[in-house]
């Protein structure tokens, strides 16, 4: 599925992520490691296996909470 494009991606840890969140007034709510539904799996097994195992996405839910330092 995605042999053949040309994807250009940054690799974050969680926690430099979290920290810059923590940095700017932001408190995590809840974060999310996406992962393909099992309609991926015959379609293209390459890309489920890989995303199964390493979540190519997540998802953060933060609140700004300014004056909180």
């Amino acid at each position: 599925m995605f042999d053949e494009m040309e994807l250009v991606s940054y690799h974050h840890t969680f926690e430099t992520i979290v920290n810059s969140l923590n940095d700017n007034c932001f408190v995590v709510e809840r974060l999310i490691e996406t992962t393909p539904n099992d309609s991926i799996r015959n379609k293209y097994p390459r890309f489920y296996e890989r995303t199964s195992n390493y979540p190519s996405f997540c998802a953060i839910s933060a609140i700004y909470l300014p004056n909180q330092k």
